[in-house]
């Protein structure tokens, strides 16, 4: 489960462990056009070469692993988005390692 939360984005512990193999430090940039917002662990070294983006540390949310990080820039930026918190689409990519968020 992903989902925004006062301006957080949550994410569930078994999408930390599936698709970001569990790094707590990620790259993430925002794609304003489409509204995704795209996330991968900083051991994706060919992530910063082909996005830009900004590298951030996700915060142990809860006792079951979820974390989280800050996206009051990003809504700050394009005031065109949706602050209520709800539950996000997501999807996943293995083999790249990036998770790709619908806000």
């Amino acid at each position: 489960m992903v989902e925004l939360k006062n301006l957080y984005l949550l994410i569930d512990a078994t999408i930390m462990n599936d698709c970001l193999n569990g790094e707590e430090n990620i790259y993430y940039c925002y794609y304003p056009e489409t509204h995704k917002l795209l996330i991968a662990p900083v051991s994706a070294s060919y992530f910063p070469k082909i996005h830009k983006c900004v590298s951030t540390f996700l915060k142990l949310r809860s006792a079951q692993g979820t974390r989280s990080f800050q996206l009051t820039n990003i809504f700050l930026d394009n005031p065109i988005l949706v602050e209520n918190d709800r539950k996000l689409e997501f999807n996943t990519n293995k083999n790249t390692t990036i998770l790709t968020v619908f806000l």
